[in-house]
């Protein structure tokens, strides 16, 4: 296999609004993909403020044409933080993950859903009711879940580069964080191999 293609589908986390380096972190785990001599073409599908129904209408005419006529298809999703932010119906939310990964499994794409990042001073119930029904989701439609939340990443230092900020993104630092922790994922790894027939080294090479 030749072509190896993944859009990354979400809200600004994805787009890395805040990253100095203006990468995020799907720009990262794919140039360490290519450093590495992986076959990928990414797409960074991430638009700012946009909560799950807004990005399971988009998401057919965005990610069909990237992925059509690929070796291998990968479908990335992450979101929930402005279906939190927007006090969105649970049912809601995850019937768009439900929608996504029916999309994906329509292209012949492997899904991969990334749960909402860890939120520091605030009542976690609704995360956690969120993230818990998402991981629901994902396993009864065959797809590979990661929670970010317990992931490694330091989320006391993502806050500080957030306040630092605007408030809600932080900077380059937990991006790179963040990367380290998605491109140590196994399921990612499994699915990334094929694209390279030596062994892919361990995620802390990621700058």
């Amino acid at each position: 296999m030749t072509d190896f293609r993944a859009c990354f589908l979400g809200d600004s986390y994805v787009l890395g609004v805040g990253d100095e380096a203006a990468l995020g972190w799907p720009g990262r785990v794919t140039a360490a993909a290519l450093a590495r001599g992986c076959r990928l073409t990414a797409y960074n599908l991430g638009i700012r403020g946009q909560a799950g129904f807004e990005i399971l209408a988009r998401a057919p005419t965005e990610v069909g044409p990237r992925l059509a006529g690929a070796d291998a298809r990968a479908l990335v999703i992450a979101f929930g933080t402005n279906d939190l932010r927007l006090s969105r119906p649970l049912a809601e939310s995850l019937a768009s993950l439900e929608g996504l990964l029916a999309l994906a499994a329509s292209l012949d794409a492997t899904a991969f859903v990334v749960s909402p990042v860890r939120r520091l001073g605030a009542a976690d119930d609704d995360l956690a009711r969120l993230s818990n029904g998402m991981a629901e989701v994902a396993a009864r439609m065959g797809a590979a879940w990661l929670d970010v939340r317990e992931s490694g990443v330091d989320w006391t230092l993502w806050w500080k580069e957030a306040g630092e900020g605007d408030g809600a993104h932080p900077g380059a630092a937990s991006y790179s964080a963040y990367a380290r922790a998605f491109d140590a994922w196994p399921d990612w790894r499994s699915w990334l191999q094929d694209a390279k027939a030596t062994p892919i080294p361990k995620a802390e090479e990621i700058p």
